[in-house]
């Protein structure tokens, strides 16, 4: 009897601690082009990965600024690079923008909803 509560101790452990290493940040992919963004509107709070691509010509820069958080990717991809940048969001509205000269006022901003 005894062996088997370890044998059940042991196993509500493990669980607990598969469950904990699997809470991985949700992604966002993250696609910026000549002075557009191609990304989702909506998220959910929480850990959160932005798989930032530059598949434009240009040089462009990734910003998101709201709910406390002002973050921006860095270095600034070049075309046809990629990076990931980490932000732990909470719900509210997020902008995102090209902070480089002229490309916000070009068109280059988007809004993020978080929930």
């Amino acid at each position: 009897m005894k062996t088997f509560l370890s044998l059940v101790a042991a196993a509500v452990v493990s669980i607990g601690v598969s469950h904990a290493a699997g809470s991985e940040p949700q992604k966002i992919n993250v696609i910026m082009t000549e002075y557009h963004f191609e990304m989702p509107a909506t998220a959910k709070a929480g850990k959160t990965s932005f798989v930032i691509k530059n598949a434009g010509r240009k040089e462009h820069a990734f910003k998101i600024k709201g709910e406390g958080i002002e973050q921006r990717f860095s270095p600034d991809p070049k075309p046809g690079q990629t990076g990931t940048m980490e932000v732990d969001l909470k719900p509210g509205t997020y902008e995102i923008t090209c902070p480089l000269p002229f490309h916000t006022m070009r068109g280059m901003k988007t809004t993020l909803t978080v929930k």
